[in-house]
């Protein structure tokens, strides 16, 4: 014979409707420093992938334009740098 689900749903709502153990005080000063630092920190951390994620496909690039010059058989597919005098 089936227990009825009823009791059980009714323990759930009552969990559910008291959420005042996950509320906090918003005066609290070193929180909001802390989470000030931790945002400037994702977004350094966001700001150097970007700059790696860039510069990565720039250097992919110009490999593969250097790959497909020296494919094609030509001699010429690296620029020299020539000092001036």
């Amino acid at each position: 014979m089936a227990q009825p689900r009823e009791p059980h749903l009714l323990r759930e709502l009552e969990v559910a409707r008291d959420l005042s153990r996950y509320e906090h005080d918003r005066e609290d000063e070193s929180d909001y420093r802390q989470r000030m630092l931790a945002n400037v920190a994702a977004f350094a951390f966001t700001l150097a992938l970007l700059a790696i994620g860039i510069w990565l496909t720039i250097s992919i690039a110009h490999l593969r334009r250097t790959q497909d010059c020296v494919l094609m058989g030509r001699h010429d597919c690296v620029q020299i740098a020539v000092p001036r005098t």
